[in-house]
């Protein structure tokens, strides 16, 4: 795992192990954290090491297998999505100062899914609909929430939602707005039915929707008036 300086390319620090990095290493607060091993194997090791200099903090084996980069919240604890061969999903949380695991929330019947942290939560959001938010300092399920599909085939490709001005906008059948803080529906995007397989918001919330099959669109914010007594 190499560090580069931004502006001029050099290189800070690197990490070097016997071990394979398939998977992106990520900045947590002061720290990086990073997967060892190839995705989905048994054999994983998470490192943490110093974000400024590169110093291994701590090396913990994982017994069951990684299948994507940690996901940092409530500051001090790293979130993995894990799969185990007998159970299915799950996720892991890790303390990020001494790298003992503090959590295993299981997401029983989840086939793909991707992570996002949101203040003290992790959302997770997967295929068929499905969404939820678990607390990332002991692993419970604040809320859930299966959204009603128009149909079964429409998956997108990246299922990341974007956190913008204290909204999530999901992508499912089509993108649906959500309350990070009770899963209720904001909004939901009525447009040309194009399945959301990329997802991007600006920050003055404008949606941006890209097909797998080459069709784009854009959606701004319509203005709204109403009578005060």
């Amino acid at each position: 795992v190499y560090a580069l300086d931004a502006e001029a390319g050099e290189t800070m620090w690197r990490l070097t192990a016997r071990a394979t990095f398939e998977l992106p290493a990520v900045a947590v607060r002061d720290r990086v954290v990073a997967c060892g091993g190839p995705p989905g194997g048994r054999d994983a090791r998470l490192f943490c090491a110093d974000l400024a200099s590169g110093r291994l903090r701590w090396v913990e084996p994982l017994d069951v297998g990684v299948i994507g980069p940690a996901v940092g919240a409530a500051q001090t604890v790293a979130v993995i999505p894990c799969r185990d061969e007998k159970r299915g999903s799950l996720l892991v949380g890790v303390d990020l100062d001494s790298g003992k695991e503090r959590f295993r929330t299981w997401l029983d019947g989840w086939g793909a899914f991707a992570l996002l942290g949101v203040d003290e939560d992790v959302v997770v959001c997967g295929a068929g609909g499905r969404l939820c938010s678990v607390n990332a300092r002991d692993g419970s399920v604040r809320w859930n929430r299966l959204f009603e599909r128009e149909s079964n085939d429409d998956v997108p490709r990246r299922l990341e939602p974007v956190l913008r001005g204290g909204a999530l906008f999901v992508p499912a059948d089509t993108v649906y707005v959500i309350s990070p803080r009770d899963g209720s529906v904001i909004h939901r995007l009525r447009g040309e039915g194009l399945v959301p397989d990329l997802l991007r918001v600006d920050e003055r919330a404008g949606i941006y929707v890209a097909e797998e099959s080459g069709y784009l669109a854009a959606y701004g914010v319509a203005a709204r008036l109403a009578v005060v007594k």
